[in-house]
């Protein structure tokens, strides 16, 4: 979803649901255990660590006001150093008192890899490295043959950003780092005491925030769940708002600033009332939220092209809600249940379809629309399941470069898709799959020719130069990156092959894995991790009552997974301990709110609702220019 757009269009609209998260001073600051100068006590926080990671590794190309003003790094020390800096400072803005959940990116469904796959090329197009650094190469060799002087390159660690993926090198000993940093705080910090820590890591398959949401769901099912549990979730992503809103959690805040879910929630009753409801309607608020998460995938999201003419920054949520109130009575009720404006001159579909997807006859545009889609609604179906129960296919992606109009989007009934499963890529095949041949240095040297020399069988997954489609837009950016998709059969044909040469800690980095919970062995729940060592290493059951409500499965770490040792000077009794845990593999989403859960006093009333003013209805010559230049682009 694009980030800057959706949340300008939030706050915007709905201005109350920030508000300005305070940093004690500097003596409470060293200290956590005090209490939370925001006057909100919450029990856990949730890191989606891609949002800290990117600052902290080139926290120079970030704004201000997320980068912390960190210094920016030449090591990999580097970054971890800012990573725990910028952890500290999180934690001491919330203060949890039960949970800290740290969930890295790892593996993600193929549907997200094409996404990734497009940002990276995309990088290495801006920068214009591919081509400089080959040239590069070519004259260092040439003055070497020939005995000039060489200058020596001023290393740095640090230069690829892509190496924030799922399989690197970085990312193997960032887990390392943090495992360390954690048994640091856990000791030593009187804040983190009490606290469970869980690190779900880049081996552990997943988004981070889709890891944290899972976690999330699976809680409220269990009946020891307190619903009154108040979490704060840190991210900078804008699906996470939507995540959030679809757990149905009332006592839920985003420490984007602090953006109160509740307070969202308020704003959305109040604004998506349905003025011509259909005969025995009963407006119900979490089935509306559940609507609202539907019809903002259409103005974008990680998994999808957006439709054409649909841009957040000229009103596109504004015209689907208010399409979506007009039209709520014909549709025939709540659309979420169900599923489980004209543009332009004349011919403007015609030249689309044949500009975008190559159909010239009638009969050929025609079976290219209902292709595209029958794909697109596939495409919004998993979406939606991934959104609110998990990726329902890791294999699953849409296969073209573009969306149809919604004017297009007709006979979805008809559409039955069957999911596959199947299952994640390997994060090394996943480095293979999204990144450039400039960043062929983060893969294990065989690996590497598969991209890199013209006798490889899947040379063509990794061009030097391809397509930017800048239709309608002002920025690289926001261009639509024409790459051919992965075939997986034939990535994963020849990458088996080379499995087998894999070094000890590439075939670790190679692994899928589980996430560790830490805790200090004064922690109620560490005579259930003790008795693990006497057992056969089989899961069990955590027992909610000595977790203060946390529920799932611990297992006895594996050889091959890191142990935390114990501090030098810290005795026996108080020690750091760690063990596996994982969620059961099935979890059903309930959405809808828990019994006992208690509002908060409301804040909001319907005289601070800002009137919604559609562009398409305006008048004047501003209006009349945007839909020229729309108009335009498909003449």
């Amino acid at each position: 979803m694009g980030v800057p757009s959706f949340f300008r269009w939030l706050v915007n609209k709905y201005p109350k649901v920030v508000v300005k998260a305070i940093e004690a001073g500097e003596d409470q600051f060293l200290d956590a255990s005090l209490p939370n100068p925001n006057g909100i006590e919450f029990d856990n926080l949730f890191l989606d660590m891609n949002g800290i990671i990117h600052p902290c590794f080139h926290p120079e190309e970030d704004d201000d006001d997320d980068g912390y003003g960190l210094a920016p790094p030449r090591t990999y020390e580097d970054v971890f150093n800012n990573i725990f800096e910028y952890i500290d400072r999180l934690f001491n803005i919330v203060r949890p008192r039960k949970l800290l959940y740290i969930a890295i990116d790892g593996v993600a469904p193929r549907a997200k890899m094409n996404q990734q796959r497009a940002r990276r090329f995309k990088s290495a197009m801006d920068k214009n490295l591919a081509v400089g650094e080959a040239e590069e190469e070519k004259l260092r060799q040439q003055f070497a043959k020939e005995g000039k002087k060489i200058l020596l390159e001023q290393e740095s660690e640090v230069s690829d950003s892509n190496i924030i993926t799922p399989g690197t090198d970085f990312m193997y000993k960032l887990s390392k780092a943090l495992q360390s940093y954690i048994n640091l705080r856990l000791s030593q910090d009187s804040g983190w005491r009490d606290i469970k820590v869980i690190l779900s890591d880049a081996n552990v398959p997943g988004e981070g925030e889709h890891k944290v949401m899972s976690f999330i769901r699976h809680q409220r099912t269990v009946p020891s769940y307190d619903p009154n549990t108040r979490h704060c979730l840190y991210g900078l992503d804008a699906d996470l708002i939507m995540l959030s809103l679809a757990t149905h959690e009332v006592h839920l805040s985003i420490l984007r600033e602090f953006l109160h879910v509740w307070i969202l929630r308020e704003y959305l009753e109040l604004d998506m009332q349905i003025s011509d409801p259909p005969e025995n309607f009963k407006f119900d608020l979490e089935r509306i939220i559940d609507d609202f998460i539907f019809i903002c995938f259409f103005a974008g999201n990680d998994f999808l092209p957006h439709m054409p003419t649909l841009e957040i920054h000229e009103g596109a949520i504004d015209l689907l809600m208010t399409v979506y109130k007009k039209e709520f009575k014909n549709i025939g009720g709540y659309l979420v249940d169900m599923i489980q404006v004209r543009l332009g001159a004349t011919g403007f579909k015609e030249r689309y379809y044949k500009c975008k997807f190559s159909a010239e006859s009638p009969g050929e545009i025609e079976n290219k629309r209902k292709e595209v889609v029958k794909s697109y609604t596939e495409g919004l179906l998993w979406v939606l399941l991934y959104y609110f129960s998990g990726p329902p296919s890791w294999k699953w992606f849409y296969p073209f470069h573009y969306g149809p109009f919604a004017s297009d989007m007709k006979g979805l009934a008809q559409v039955k898709p069957q999911f596959e499963k199947g299952s994640p890529f390997k994060p090394i095949d996943t480095l293979m799959a999204v990144l450039p041949p400039r960043s062929a240095h983060a893969l294990p040297k065989d690996y590497r020719t598969l991209m890199m020399e013209e006798c490889s069988t899947i040379i063509d997954f990794y061009p030097s130069d391809f397509e930017i489609d800048m239709d309608g837009k002002r920025f690289t950016w926001q261009g639509i990156c024409k790459l051919p998709f992965i075939e997986e059969s034939r990535l994963l044909h020849e990458t088996r092959k080379l499995e087998k040469e894999l070094m000890a800690e590439e075939i670790d980095r190679n692994a899928e894995k589980l996430d560790q919970l830490f805790m200090r062995s004064t922690h109620g729940m560490a005579s259930q991790i003790v008795s693990l060592s006497n057992g056969d290493n089989q899961s069990i059951k955590i027992d909610t009552n000595l977790s203060f409500g946390i529920s799932g499965f611990i297992r006895q770490l594996d050889d091959n997974d890191a142990k935390v040792k114990e501090r030098d000077d810290s005795s026996e009794e108080d020690s750091v301990l760690c063990t596996l845990y994982e969620l059961p593999n099935t979890s059903l989403h309930m959405p809808r709110l828990l019994d006992g859960v208690q509002h908060p006093s409301k804040t909001i009333n319907e005289h601070e609702l800002m009137e919604t003013v559609l562009w398409h209805e305006c008048q004047g010559n501003v209006i009349s220019r945007s839909i020229q230049q729309v108009q335009a682009r498909f003449r």
